[in-house]
């Protein structure tokens, strides 16, 4: 059964850990051991039970009622399986929030109806980062709607305060839904709401049902061939190169192109999962005979001869910024590290999604740059191929932000 990724975003509090720890329990997925450690911890912090710590990890979480790093539970239900990502909330780890979305199907974005709450900075910021990863299907889950009486008004206000950003940023039509729920007493979240027959839509397991079933896989497989190499083995049958075929397929025989040191090869052998085949796919990890692979080192990429794949050393990129670089910066790419420099073309509202004049560096901000780096690699644009089309950003050895290739 394919596992579906959905990764479940927005602000601390908004009720994320809750959703999930719910939805577990609900559906079958949670063990009775966890359910009833997750009462006693409950029981320990003088609260009511409290679904969230079904999924959080740490003490301090379930203390402090935040979740710090990427957690993830599975759920099997009614023939569907989902790998729930619950991801940080709060801006000091937006580096987690990145890896926990970035291979995410679609997202559940959490927005509080209560008073006081409701759509901040830090919604719309996930929001766009989500975009800029790719990730163009995403379900509004506006929550808490029982301490709003459940009323209609109150979510309507909602969804007219966020729906011109999504669609500033990319989410558009038969992608995006709207649902409100209540994740502390189920809601909407399985079956229908009796406390809110207004809401006549699908239920939020559903939806995400229905946009799971997106045939991205079998995308992948039409895209021309391209292999991220991992490392380099020798065996008794000589030397081999490692790598995950990104998209598109390969055949015993075939001549392949290695990027950037410009190498063609032909295809002498194929091993998946140790065994020699004659073919093999995306998704697939894969050891190649190819003759010399000495000069051939993690980061290259492998591409069909005639696929029209170069190596480029400037690059126009759209970077997210967590924090302001020192002067020199590196850029991890496919797994191989390499130094590079940056010009600002101008600033992004992440808030607003509007480009705005402005050659500075914002914390939490994004930017349209040109990227110098200090040797070639095998770049294309993100809208091409997502995984040769991102990057992340360091100085001195601290992440410092996302990029991807325009």
């Amino acid at each position: 059964m394919e596992i579906i990724n959905a990764a479940f975003l927005g602000n601390k509090d908004h009720g994320k850990s809750t959703l999930i720890g719910n939805m577990l329990m609900l559906s079958g997925s949670a063990t009775q051991a966890r359910i009833d450690e997750a009462k006693k911890y409950s029981k320990r912090f003088h609260k009511d039970f409290e679904p969230a710590f079904i999924l959080d990890s740490f003490a301090e979480e379930r203390r402090e009622g935040m979740t710090y790093d990427t957690t993830r539970g599975e759920m099997e239900y009614r023939g569907s399986a989902f790998a729930l990502i619950d991801v940080p909330g709060h801006e000091e780890l937006i580096k987690n929030m990145i890896s926990g979305a970035s291979y995410a199907n679609f997202v559940v974005l959490l927005v509080s109806a209560k008073r006081g709450e409701g759509v901040t900075k830090q919604t719309k910021r996930h929001l766009f980062l989500a975009r800029m990863m790719g990730i163009g299907k995403a379900i509004v889950a506006v929550n808490k709607m029982d301490t709003v009486e459940y009323r209609k008004e109150r979510f309507d206000e909602i969804k007219e305060d966020i729906q011109p950003f999504l669609e500033e940023i990319g989410f558009e039509g038969r992608d995006l839904f709207f649902i409100p729920i209540s994740a502390y007493y189920a809601d909407n979240l399985l079956g229908h709401s009796k406390n809110m027959k207004w809401y006549t839509g699908r239920s939020l397991f559903e939806i995400m049902r229905l946009l799971g079933g997106n045939g991205e896989g079998k995308e992948a497989g039409r895209l021309p061939l391209r292999i991220a190499v991992q490392s380099m083995l020798n065996d008794d049958s000589g030397s081999v190169v490692v790598g995950k075929i990104i998209s598109g397929k390969l055949q015993l025989g075939e001549q392949i192109m290695v990027l950037p040191q410009g190498l063609v090869r032909r295809i002498r052998r194929v091993f998946v999962g140790g065994k020699a085949v004659k073919a093999a796919r995306a998704g697939e990890n894969v050891a190649l005979g190819i003759g010399n692979v000495e000069t051939i080192p993690r980061g290259s990429v492998i591409a069909g001869k005639h696929d029209g794949l170069v190596a480029v050393d400037r690059i126009n990129a759209l970077i997210f910024f967590s924090r302001k670089p020192e002067k020199d910066i590196t850029i991890n790419f496919c797994g191989a590290e390499l130094g590079a420099s940056l010009a600002i073309l101008n600033n992004i509202d992440v808030t607003t999604g509007k480009r705005i004049a402005g050659k500075s560096i914002k914390p939490l901000g994004a930017a349209d740059a040109l990227l110098r780096t200090s040797k070639k690699i095998p770049a294309e644009p993100f809208e091409k191929n997502h995984e040769l089309g991102r990057f992340t950003v360091y100085s001195k050895g601290l992440f410092i932000g996302i990029g991807i290739v325009k």
